[in-house]
């Protein structure tokens, strides 16, 4: 027994500290579960890891030593499921994101529906389905919609708390990503992009376009941090509407955190010195959302108008919804248009 308690409780122990560190690493997930397998997933591993330390921390007597074997067992089942389940990291979610898009039988509703967009997605991250397409899987520019990654990247690189200077005022890293997502800044964004980079050490653009190729992201290509046009008319970044629905959903399940924000129609902010900014989002359809989740514009000559948005249709039953390739008012329309289908979809 004496021998046991001096290997076997130690290497447990090890173990699940180890597993702790990497479950708590991102706590973002917890903010809205919207993937509930996944949730369920993590909380059954915790529970089994939990369970056996206590079970070997209390150091029953000889007699049941069967039960501290059993629970070792099921420490390394849970290990096994552990590498299936993310864990706040892009390489452990990377086989969940793969396989999310899977399209339903086209509803009724949907093919009537009459869009200026080159390209759209309605999808449902309660059941992982998309329940409408339009060239969903064509690349096209998408603008300032470059600034979500923007965000993800600047928010892994920099804490929250970074001076960045912007406008000649410094303001917090956190602050002024909240200003460039509802404003659609790209001063904003050279500046966070510019910052994150000199702390890091390494190509702010690089990382974006690794981030991409990590997730699956097939028709995703960023050429800078604010999807601005390049000077010879190349779109600053293009995607697809499939591979920005992979993005988002990835981001829900781990960085949820970083788009409250962009929930509100107007923001006051605040630089370092106190001065108070009044920041409008560029979505004008925000006010008119029930429970509005995330939203980004997008708008350049090349790319036309592009909108995300997500909205939650009932108790954590998340929607997303992206059209790309339409015009300034357009896309507003648009995604008008496809909320009420989906709503008259859901009624059914």
């Amino acid at each position: 027994m004496n021998r046991y308690r001096k290997i076997i409780l130690p290497i447990y122990t090890a173990l699940v500290v180890v597993f702790y560190l990497n479950f708590f690493q991102d706590l973002a997930w917890f903010t809205i579960p919207v993937t509930v397998p996944v949730f369920l997933k993590r909380l059954v591993v915790a529970g089994i890891l939990a369970s056996g330390f206590f079970v070997v921390a209390m150091d029953f007597a000889r007699k049941f030593f069967p039960i501290k074997i059993s629970f070792f067992v099921l420490l390394v089942v849970g290990l096994v499921f552990w590498q299936t389940a993310p864990a706040g990291s892009v390489k452990a979610v990377l086989q969940e994101v793969k396989t999310r898009i899977t399209v339903t039988p086209v509803h009724p509703i949907f093919p009537m529906v009459d869009l200026v967009a080159k390209a759209a997605v309605v999808y449902d991250l309660e059941t992982n389905q998309a329940i409408f397409t339009k060239a969903a899987d064509q690349a096209l520019p998408i603008a300032s919609l470059t600034k979500l990654m923007t965000a993800w990247v600047v928010a892994d690189w920099l804490p929250s708390s970074t001076r960045v200077n912007f406008r000649e005022e410094w303001w917090s890293s956190r602050a002024l990503a909240d200003y460039m997502l509802l404003t659609s800044d790209n001063q904003a964004a050279e500046a966070l992009a510019l910052a994150a980079s000199l702390a890091r050490g390494q190509d702010f653009v690089t990382e974006m376009n690794q981030r991409a190729k990590v997730l699956n992201l097939e028709q995703t290509f960023f050429a800078n941090s604010t999807g601005l046009d390049l000077d010879d008319g190349v779109p600053g970044a293009t995607s697809s509407a499939s591979d920005l629905v992979r993005l988002l959903t990835y981001l829900f399940n781990q960085r949820y955190d970083l788009f409250g924000a962009t929930k509100n129609n107007q923001l006051a902010l605040s630089p370092l010195n106190g001065k108070v900014y009044l920041a409008k989002n560029t979505n004008e359809l925000i006010s008119q959302l029930t429970d509005p989740l995330v939203s980004k514009t997008g708008l350049t000559d090349t790319a036309g108008g592009n909108l995300i948005v997500s909205f939650d249709r009932g108790f954590n039953q998340p929607v997303i919804v992206v059209v790309l390739g339409s015009s300034e008012t357009g896309r507003f329309a648009d995604v008008t248009e496809l909320i009420n289908r989906a709503k008259q979809y859901y009624d059914h």
